[in-house]
């Protein structure tokens, strides 16, 4: 699952400069959340694409949002991405 989340960020940050901060954010949240709700299912194999997903969701969206507080910041990034 970690895999995923690895390259998760690396192309939620790809796509950002394509379709811009919000929209990827907002799709990675709703990758996330489509994730755990998956991982209701009874079935293993199922549980586990969830989790998956869930992952990726939440690396992609965490990528992002790290990457928004240091470029809103005017002065002080360190301690703006430190307090987020």
């Amino acid at each position: 699952a970690y895999l995923s989340g690895t390259w998760a960020s690396a192309r939620a940050g790809a796509e950002a400069t394509r379709f811009g901060r919000k929209t990827v954010l907002l799709g990675s949240i709703a990758t996330m959340g489509a994730g755990v709700a998956i991982t209701l299912a009874g079935n293993v194999v199922v549980v586990l694409i969830g989790l998956v997903s869930a992952t990726a969701g939440f690396f992609g969206a965490h990528a992002i949002a790290s990457g928004w507080v240091g470029a809103a910041a005017g002065d002080g990034k360190a301690q703006a991405s430190s307090a987020a």
